[in-house]
């Protein structure tokens, strides 16, 4: 990347080796110049979840997780196990 005249500016390679990171970079710059920063978030490590960033873009801005099919629904399952050990134990 480098910068000059006020404006950011990618410079990639050309080799064919570096075709799929070049569009990578292409696209995670892209992301990052046109995501609001408010729809931002991050999987929540301390809960269970993978600490993976994700754009939440959700109705509300409530989405806790990056998917629910992994993270979410594991999160939740240890959780049940947790309640159900509490359970079995007290009498």
């Amino acid at each position: 990347m480098t910068l000059g005249g006020g404006s950011l500016a990618l410079v990639v390679g050309t080799a064919p080796a570096t075709l799929i990171p070049d569009r990578l970079a292409v696209s995670a710059v892209e992301f990052l110049r046109t995501a609001d920063p408010k729809h931002v978030r991050a999987c929540p490590l301390d809960e269970g979840g993978c600490g993976w960033l994700f754009l939440d873009r959700s109705r509300n801005s409530s989405r806790r997780w990056c998917a629910m099919e992994d993270c979410g629904a594991q999160a939740k399952a240890r959780r049940l196990t947790a309640r159900r050990r509490v359970a079995r134990a007290t009498p």
